[in-house]
């Protein structure tokens, strides 16, 4: 059994844009990917299942094999999870995102141009004064925040609210609509747009923007399912969440920041770490989502070459005889700046394999494979049969 490595580039992927010259991993300089390319499988997976969100909430634990379908994963009782926090069974937990509205009450920016954590705090600490004594906010880091409602019965029809990364250019009465069915959660919302905290220099505001509401979920662990041990290399609370409820060994680090500043070669040093007595290790980059979703094409295509030469080149010389599976949990392209559910690029790395001719590996590339996997779960399975079978 040879070690398995899961580098997941969130977003990574993107729809052609041929006016452009090509897709950031198109056009990114990643010559380490391109020399595992001549010894593996390449194709398309779809992650994101009909009618499930297409965010990483669906993506990542279908990649970490729980099917979607059959496992309902809200991404807020995951974050808490990540966070350290154990919800009861009766509390529902809500993402809590700080976005920032301009002076016509438009979605500005779902992250408010990534919040400093001071003023995130000072809102959140005003705001808490109106919330109903059955809410409870918890502060977390820059427009990323928690909130608790408890007493929430589980079998309770869940509001349908927009997604805050879905919602740019929005009025923000899609989100006050949405939660006339949420009276209390209204009545904070609506009161902290009052407040002097959330009043910005440009005649904007700050918003709060609950949303991914969910009870604690419960999962048979990875172990359990794949008689692998597991550890996830992550700076997102969502990641995390996952983590630690399938009972991998839940790495935590300052430098892993969850934003486009993380530190790259530390996730690349604790993965080598952990690798000493752990047969399978995940990687999550955050990094490519976030410039996506600011269509900002450069900026992603050079969290790529990053991706490459500081996270996957370092483990691919220090293990050469491991198997890696190299994809993304959902395709956020530039030239739309939202999530898309179409079939995401995957690589699976395996030196065992016949040398192919070089090739880039990019979308087109997978494309041309003609393979086209079907879920989640069965690109973590190809992966497994390879992991498991002899290397050279």
């Amino acid at each position: 059994m040879r070690p398995l490595i899961v580098a997941v580039a969130d977003g990574m992927g993107d729809l052609p844009c041929p006016a452009s010259g090509g897709t950031p991993l198109e056009t990114a300089a990643t010559p380490t990917l391109d020399q595992m390319a001549r010894h593996a499988v390449t194709g398309l997976c779809r992650t994101i299942p009909p009618r499930t969100i297409a965010g990483t909430e669906t993506g990542l634990p279908a990649l970490a094999g729980y099917d979607p379908q059959q496992f309902r994963l809200p991404r807020g009782p995951l974050e808490a999870m990540g966070a350290g926090i154990s919800p009861a069974p009766d509390t529902a937990v809500w993402r809590l995102n700080i976005v920032s509205l301009d002076p016509a009450d438009r979605v500005e920016d779902f992250t408010a141009g990534n919040l400093d954590d001071e003023s995130a705090a000072r809102l959140l600490h005003a705001a808490a004064h109106l919330a109903h004594p059955s809410l409870a906010c918890i502060t977390g880091s820059s427009f990323r925040h928690l909130l608790l409602q408890h007493h929430a019965r589980r079998n309770t029809a869940a509001p349908d609210i927009p997604l805050p990364h879905e919602s740019q250019g929005a009025h923000r009465r899609i989100l006050l609509d949405a939660l006339q069915t949420v009276p209390k959660l209204h009545r904070l919302v609506t009161g902290s747009l009052a407040l002097p905290q959330a009043r910005r220099q440009n005649g904007g505001k700050l918003m709060l923007w609950p949303w991914g509401q969910g009870h604690r979920p419960h999962l048979p662990s990875f172990a359990a399912l794949h008689g692998r041990r597991a550890a996830m290399v992550a700076g997102i609370p969502l990641a995390l969440g996952l983590a630690q409820a399938a009972g991998m060994t839940v790495a935590r680090n300052a430098a892993f920041t969850g934003d486009i500043h993380t530190d790259y070669a530390a996730k690349s040093r604790e993965a080598l770490a952990l690798l000493k007595d752990h047969d399978t290790v995940f990687i999550h980059l955050e990094a490519t989502d976030l410039y996506g979703h600011n269509r900002d094409a450069a900026g992603k295509r050079d969290a790529l070459t990053r991706f490459d030469t500081q996270i996957l080149r370092p483990l691919y010389r220090a293990y050469p005889q491991a198997v890696f599976l190299v994809t993304c949990d959902h395709l956020t392209p530039v030239t739309t700046g939202r999530h898309h559910a179409g079939p995401v690029p995957f690589l699976v790395y395996d030196a065992a394999l016949p040398a192919m001719p070089p090739r880039h590996f990019c979308e087109a590339t997978a494309a041309r494979s003609g393979l086209c996997l079907p879920c989640g779960p069965s690109l973590l399975g190809l992966a497994l049969e390879h992991a498991c079978s002899p290397s050279v």
